[in-house]
């Protein structure tokens, strides 16, 4: 439960963005597939993905995660696509299967 109100003085909300982000939701063959594949991804995640403004991997099953990056604009967002096929392509026999959702973003809340 929520007691206080946030303090507009410390919280900036943009509205107003240029920011493309990808959602990409990621089965594995098994738990031990997501190990290996999260591990290859923090070592590669900073150099092929180094055009985000942000990413986020969430752990949402026991054989799934849940892939969020945000882009300052489409063009970076589609550079980034091509990199992480490659990437996915070098782990494929870890992978069941790849859903990809992607879009302008239209708003996002960021604490100072």
């Amino acid at each position: 439960m929520i007691t206080e109100s946030p303090n507009p003085e410390s919280e900036i909300v943009k509205e107003s963005i240029m920011s493309f982000s990808r959602i990409s939701i990621v089965e594995y063959n098994s738990a031990e597939d997501v190990e290996i594949c999260m591990e290859r991804y923090r070592e590669v995640a900073p150099i092929i993905f180094g055009a985000a403004e942000y990413l986020c991997v969430t752990i949402i099953g026991p054989e799934t995660a849940h892939f969020l990056a945000v882009y300052p604009n489409q063009q970076l967002a589609e550079q980034g696509l091509e990199a992480c096929v490659k990437h996915t392509d070098e782990l494929k026999d870890h992978i069941r299967e790849i859903i990809y959702y992607e879009g302008d973003v239209s708003w996002q809340w960021k604490p100072n």
